[in-house]
């Protein structure tokens, strides 16, 4: 079940995927990989409470299996559990400090928290990693914008729009006006 599993989630076909993942665990109960792997099939079809079931179970039988940590993160962030959501990202940025896109995320959520300086840290060291992604310059400019650096908000809320990023017109605007130009 397990291969057949394999092939329906490379076609995206998720549920099939989430039915032949559901069989092996009835002859294996504690295989990690096959919660893991359903739990992302789960996450993909944006049923993200289900996810984060198979993920725990998974966590109880290795802790350390690949990805299993960064895909619960995902999870945590996606249903609004920031707090829970930090802790792993935390210990993902721990073992792996130069992974931009961990950086990124827990700059969001800084960000949603309102703690605009430690996300525009984490930001910029994702930027450094990314230079040309608009979504992490967009989010820089709006953290500038936030601690009052309009011109420099005003830079890369620009170089995010100028890539193609959708931009809040209203808010670039008043970013504009802040900047004086």
């Amino acid at each position: 079940f397990y291969y057949q599993a394999f092939i329906y989630t490379y076609n995206k076909d998720y549920e099939r995927s989430i039915e032949a993942l559901s069989k092996e665990l009835l002859y294996d109960s504690c295989n990690t990989q096959a919660y893991s792997n359903r739990g992302l099939s789960y996450a993909n079809l944006k049923r993200y409470d289900e996810a984060l079931k198979d993920y725990e179970k998974a966590f109880l039988s290795d802790s350390t299996f690949k990805g299993l940590r960064a895909n619960r993160a995902a999870a945590l962030f996606e249903t609004h559990r920031y707090d829970e959501a930090l802790k792993d990202y935390n210990r993902l940025i721990i073992n792996n400090p130069d992974e931009g896109k961990y950086r990124y995320m827990r700059g969001l959520i800084f960000a949603n928290s309102g703690k605009y300086k430690t996300a525009l840290e984490d930001f910029n060291i994702a930027l450094r990693k990314n230079p040309e992604d608009p979504e992490i310059s967009y989010n820089v400019g709006l953290c500038l914008y936030k601690l009052n650096d309009f011109k420099n908000a005003y830079r890369n809320v620009l170089k995010a729009r100028s890539a193609g990023y959708r931009v809040d017109e209203s808010l670039f605007k008043t970013i504009e006006q802040q900047a004086g130009l």
